[in-house]
């Protein structure tokens, strides 16, 4: 597999076949999270810490707070994570197929952060949401700028997992986390690409 990373990417399958970098990244967190993602401890699994954003480092009550302040950091925590997760399945030698249009193997879910921080839907998804509400890193694929204050976070579920997913949102009284329509990845790959949202 050979990469060249920017804001078009050529994945070498043995056929050429070039995709854009939001699928790309896609494809990259499709495959490690079928290998990774454990229902048994569903929380961790999901959770690498070696891609674990610089701000979820602060405490639990801080995180919403901080990004108040820095929205951009948004931005930067899904750089973090993808480039992590690129690294790590390059060091251990994942293979990486290219995901499909129609994502027979899961759903895609976006998170716009603004929520009220009750915690019940950590419970009711055995940890697949925190405390904040926040998905897994390791779920994350692509940041897009919104109106909300702090953009929206596009995460992609295995199937295995959508029902776990569906009882966290049970938990969420404010609307901040949804399904996305599968063909959201063709609008993505249109209009969104790997830059900081600050920058001129």
């Amino acid at each position: 597999m050979s990469l060249q990373i920017g804001h078009r990417s050529i994945l070498n399958y043995g056929t050429n076949h070039m995709i854009d970098s939001v699928t790309l990244r896609l494809s990259e967190t499709v495959s490690w999270i079928e290998l990774n993602a454990n229902i048994n401890d569903l929380g961790a699994s999901i959770r690498t810490s070696l891609f674990q954003p610089p701000f979820m480092s602060l405490p639990s009550e801080a995180r919403l707070i901080h990004l108040l302040d820095q929205p951009h950091q948004v931005w930067a925590a899904v750089e973090h994570v993808c480039l992590a997760r690129r690294k790590a399945l390059e060091q251990y030698g994942i293979n990486v197929k290219p995901t499909t249009p129609d994502l027979t193997q899961g759903r895609l879910l976006v998170t716009t952060i603004d929520t009220d921080r009750c915690g019940e839907a950590a419970i009711l998804s055995d940890g697949f949401y925190d405390l904040n509400d926040l998905p897994g890193w390791d779920t994350w694929f692509c940041f897009s700028s919104t109106p909300a204050p702090f953009g929206a976070i596009f995460c992609w579920v295995p199937n295995r997992l959508v029902e776990t997913a569906s009882s966290g949102m049970l938990g969420i009284p404010a609307e901040s986390v949804k399904w996305a329509s599968n063909s959201t990845i063709l609008r993505l790959t249109r209009t969104t690409n790997p830059v900081d949202p600050t920058s001129s």
